[in-house]
């Protein structure tokens, strides 16, 4: 949420936010973004698919973690 105004009235302050957005909609509408450049990112977020991403990372943080596990489990003093 970016904030748009803050107005003081006596001791208190309102803040006004917009409606959240994601980077990649924030992209989307900036004018300083090449038109090339957008339509990249659309035609990348057309093909991403967020199980498959999801697996992935799980996949290479235990491929990091392995050795750590492993070291942490056979140090542990009830085993």
């Amino acid at each position: 949420m970016k904030l748009i105004s803050k107005e003081r009235i006596g001791s208190k302050t309102i803040k006004r936010h917009d409606p959240p957005k994601t980077p990649y909609q924030r992209t989307l509408q900036s004018p300083h973004v090449l038109l090339s450049v957008k339509n990249s990112l659309s035609k990348q977020l057309e093909h991403l698919n967020p199980f498959v991403l999801r697996k992935a990372m799980e996949n290479k943080l235990n491929r990091i973690l392995k050795p750590f596990t492993k070291r942490s489990l056979a140090n542990h003093p009830l085993r």
